[in-house]
């Protein structure tokens, strides 16, 4: 459309064909030459947008040609299925908050299995859709690597890798695996969900007196529906955060390595002065020893709140506790030690920031204003 606007500009037209100017001349001989100009130039746009320099320049994409009628095509297609499948999305969790509405219903005594029909209606379809997407992005990977020879490896290390302007042109030769990969991950979430929501239902049944009593064949039965489908949802959870979860392990190992090799800055103890000098010094002096003796408390106190911060960021993931049971309240224990980090990385950096400014004379306002609003 840029294109065509700029013909039509250069040829004294609107956009509709009528003559901007009373004056324009049809079958003026240079009016004639601009149009059949611009007309060999539309259509090698339209056949092969690569051919002919003058369209490399008008388009003003350097050396990346610009879309095809047929890529074009495929944009259109992949934004229908993109709006296809974020309808698909609302129905689904749509699904789940009707379930959520139902399994709240205190008057239903059965409200956690009248819930889990419809959660197991929208997994059922949740499922196919993650298929679906599975298929897409496999497709999409074997056509990559036979366009480029690259093994498939390689392709998905740099589809997951962050693009700049320099590699967008690497970037449309790897296709639409970044793009399937992302619709993959959506569908993930609403099945993780649905999956979860069954699992609870289950857990709902089997804690209801009424309906099951403890140690029966029922509720044995219930309780290894629930683990079944709470071990589906973790395995869902591992597939959701792999990348995220390779990233921390990575930074896990630094810090075990500096920790293992005691490589941490060391805060050394003040020395103690010798010699009190003269009658006026010996007041500063004086001061000057019991700063000494705080700032070496502090230090003190700085390298146990440091442990305490790295003995908090070396603790096994969630989902990655192997060997300990699954009790259900995982990500309630893993918030509570977020939020004790959190504590304890502010304290540490109000007390560097307090000694920084009584030893150098410099504040740091960024760091008393995050302390001011802490509070």
């Amino acid at each position: 459309m840029h294109l065509f606007q700029q013909m039509c500009d250069h040829c004294g037209l609107a956009t509709d064909g009528t003559p901007i100017k009373e004056t324009w001349d049809p079958d003026s001989q240079r009016i004639i030459d601009k149009m059949r100009s611009w007309l060999v130039r539309l259509r090698q746009t339209c056949l092969h947008p690569q051919v002919g320099a003058a369209n490399k320049a008008a388009l003003g994409r350097g050396e990346v040609p610009s879309r095809t009628v047929e890529q074009v095509l495929e944009v259109l297609i992949d934004q229908n299925e993109t709006l296809v499948r974020s309808e698909e999305r609302s129905l689904l969790l749509t699904q789940v908050l009707r379930a959520h509405v139902v399994a709240n219903d205190k008057s239903n005594t059965k409200r956690a299995e009248s819930a889990r029909e419809i959660y197991l209606q929208a997994l059922k379809h949740a499922d196919g859709i993650v298929e679906q997407c599975r298929e897409q992005l496999c497709e999409e990977k074997r056509r990559v690597c036979d366009l480029e020879g690259k093994p498939e490896t390689e392709v998905l290390a740099t589809s997951g890798s962050d693009e700049t302007d320099d590699e967008e042109q690497s970037t449309e030769k790897q296709g639409r695996v970044g793009a399937y990969k992302k619709t993959l991950r959506l569908a993930l979430e609403v099945q993780h969900t649905c999956v979860f929501f069954v699992a609870t239902s289950f857990f709902q049944t089997k804690s209801n007196l009424d309906l099951t009593s403890p140690e029966s064949e029922e509720f044995h039965r219930l309780e290894t529906r629930e683990t079944e489908y709470y071990d589906r949802a973790k395995l869902i959870r591992k597939e959701l955060l792999r990348e995220s979860h390779k990233k921390a392990e990575r930074l896990m190992r630094k810090i075990q390595q500096h920790k293992t090799l005691n490589t941490f800055t060391q805060l050394p103890n003040l020395p103690t002065l010798q010699n009190a000098g003269g009658i006026e010094n010996r007041k500063i002096l004086e001061k000057m020893d019991i700063l000494g003796d705080v700032l070496d408390e502090q230090a003190t106190q700085l390298n146990a709140w440091r442990a305490k911060i790295v003995d908090l960021l070396l603790k096994p993931l969630v989902d990655e506790e192997e060997g300990l049971e699954t009790t259900g309240n995982e990500y309630e224990d893993s918030t509570k030690q977020q939020d004790k980090l959190y504590v304890y990385i502010d304290a540490l950096k109000a007390s560097v920031s307090d000694r920084t400014q009584v030893v150098t004379g410099l504040e740091n306002a960024l760091i008393d204003h995050e302390a001011h609003y802490s509070k």
